[in-house]
Parts: structure tokens; sequence; C-alpha cells
């Protein structure tokens, strides 16, 4: 009897953190540096000469562009979830299916990051950036392979039966198992390398290259 009470204030208390979820908005960057850096490429002659640096510099706006984009489908779904009503079920799940893709295209984003900033023949990308600082890229990449490695354990019945199954969403974060991402911290590395993606988008190598302080 125990037991059954406590699943219930659990399953409650999980209702509550997804209606009280407070995520940023961040709409207004998507679409914004893509369409930028294509229009610049065609008429200013913008962008790398190298052809694998101008495939690098591209994906990293392209995957970014996906990054914003399943961020705010989430933060959408979570809108619909907290409304109430027959489509609550589906907005979560909807929700933690573009949480779980943005974390993916975040973690492409960065790798796709490094290598603009070890070719010398791309932008120069700021030093100092919080999403690419050792201790965001290893928490990045370790949330996505959790999430990559839970649906093999799922696929191949290793899991333990007391194991969460799924991404799950709190007020403030993300967690998976002992990963954990502050919803704050997503919004701000996001940004940050939207700021990155803007210069980049008009950059030429005839440029003064982005601020590298």
């Amino acid at each position: 009897m125990v037991s059954g009470i406590g699943k219930m204030k659990d399953r409650s208390q999980r209702k509550r953190d997804v209606r009280d979820c407070q995520i940023p908005d961040l709409s207004d960057l998507y679409w914004k540096a893509l369409p930028n850096m294509m229009l610049n490429v065609l008429f200013k002659g913008a962008g790398p000469r190298n052809g694998l640096a101008r495939v690098r510099v591209t994906s990293f706006v392209r995957l970014l562009n996906q990054a914003i984009h399943h961020y705010s489908a989430a933060r959408e779904a979570l809108a619909v979830r907290a409304k109430g009503g027959s489509g609550r079920t589906r907005a979560l799940f909807e929700a933690v299916s573009h949480f779980e893709a943005c974390v993916g295209c975040l973690h492409r984003t960065i790798n796709f990051a490094e290598a603009v900033k070890r070719d010398r023949n791309c932008p120069i990308i700021p030093r100092h950036v919080g999403a690419l600082s050792s201790d965001a890229r290893k928490r990045i990449a370790d949330f996505r392979h959790a999430i990559e490695h839970l649906d093999d354990r799922i696929a191949r019945g290793s899991m333990p039966a007391d194991a969460r199954k799924m991404l799950t969403i709190e007020p403030n974060a993300i967690k998976l198992g002992s990963h954990s991402i502050a919803l704050r911290e997503l919004a701000n590395w996001i940004t940050e390398l939207e700021t990155i993606a803007q210069a980049i988008a008009k950059w030429s190598p005839q440029d003064a290259s982005p601020d590298s302080s």
C-alpha cells in the first residue's frame, strides 16, 4: 500500500514538474543565420574559398539551426501540455522527442565548431565560449550517448526493471539517468553558438575575423 502511494505521488510530482516548466524562448533565433549565410555567399562572395572549410562552416550553421528548431518545438509542446486537455500526453512525448533531437543536433554542432576552430581556412571562433568548454562538451556528449545507449539497452532487453525508460522533463532541467542539463544552461549554450553563427554568416576571407578575444 505504501509503495502504491509512493508511485502515485511520484506521478503527481512529474505532472507538476511539466506544468511548471519554465524554458527560455529562443524562437527569434530560428532560421536566422542559415539564410543570411546563403544570401551572403550568393550575393557578396562570403564564406571560405576552400571546399572542405565551406562544408564545415555550413554544417555548423545548419545543425545549430536544427537544434534551435527542436528546442523551440519542445517548448511549444510543453506549452500545449500545460494548457491541459486531450492532447497533453501526446504533447509530453513530443517534447521529449524534440529535446532528444536537440541534444543530438547540439552535439554535432559542437563537433563542427571544433573542426572550424582547427581549420585555418575558416573564420576564427572566439576562445572563451561556454558551449565549447571541456565541461559543456563532455556533458552534452554524455547526454547524447546516454540517449543512444538507452535505445540499445531497451532493444536488447537489458534495462533494469526500475530504470527510467526515457528522458524526463523537470521544471528547470532535462534528465536521463545520472545526466542532467539545466534548461537555462541549454538555452545559453544555443544562444552563444548562434552569436558565432551570425558572425560566420557574413564572414569572407578579406574581412576581419570575428573577435577572438
